[in-house]
């Protein structure tokens, strides 16, 4: 396993032109998109704790929700899977390059696109996927059904998935509200290599995961927005 990992590490490359612009987007961009956003982060659970390699996945809600995730681990990279057809042009590619998106075809997924992933997972780097495959326009953005690229990515390289739910913004002004859940190690609670079905039960189990985050900001949301109805109305 340690062998795997040093040619991993050796053959994944830190500094490239693509992390170049991937650097200087960031630094430059960080101000305005914090403005824009103002983002809080809310975590969840006794058991956070700071992670190597990670899947970090989310509900997918805007074009903007990659923006959103970097500011879960701001001080480091984030490589992100993306459709392919966003790089079917020159520009286009040049900008989901820079930043360090990942092109996956997702009616004929490669060889490839798997070292890709298992590149920057084995070098101890953050990966972002949104399960749910697509962004989900609706008004009521309920978490759709998981595919099962997450479990098998994780399980495959034996990281941990770190649930995030984005919560959507009813007012462009609003602050960006981010809940992260506790790491979840997929290989430990299999302990074998994973079958279809495995893959299967293991995507409901994430999806279940996400919803719990999605229920518990809910329901925290709701108390707290009654008891400042409540308030206004003794006022009144």
């Amino acid at each position: 396993m340690k062998q795997t990992t040093k040619k991993n590490k050796k053959r994944f490359k830190s500094y490239t032109i693509w992390t170049f612009f991937y650097d200087f987007i960031r630094f430059t961009g960080v101000i305005p998109t914090w403005i824009y956003l103002r983002p809080k982060i809310i975590k969840k659970g006794k058991k956070q704790k700071k992670v190597k390699g990670a899947i970090m996945m989310a509900n997918h809600i805007g074009l903007l929700d990659p923006v959103v995730l970097q500011f879960v681990f701001a001080p480091r990279r984030m490589w992100t899977l993306a459709m392919s057809e966003l790089f079917d042009k020159p520009l286009k590619r040049f900008f989901f390059k820079s930043a360090l998106c990942i092109p996956v075809d997702r009616e004929n997924v490669t060889i490839d696109m798997y070292h890709s992933v298992s590149d920057v997972l084995k070098a101890n780097k953050i990966l972002a996927m949104f399960p749910e495959g697509r962004i989900n326009f609706d008004e009521i953005a309920e978490v759709k059904k998981f595919k099962g690229g997450v479990a098998l990515f994780a399980i495959l390289n034996r990281v941990p998935v770190i649930p995030v739910y984005i919560v959507k913004r009813e007012k462009w002004y609003q602050r960006q509200r981010i809940v992260v859940g506790e790491p979840i190690y997929l290989d430990e609670a299999l302990g074998r290599a994973p079958t279809p079905a495995d893959i299967e039960k293991v995507s409901e189990l994430l999806h279940e995961k996400e919803e719990e985050l999605a229920l518990q900001y809910d329901s925290k949301y709701s108390k707290a927005q009654k008891e400042k109805e409540n308030a206004e109305s003794i006022k009144s």
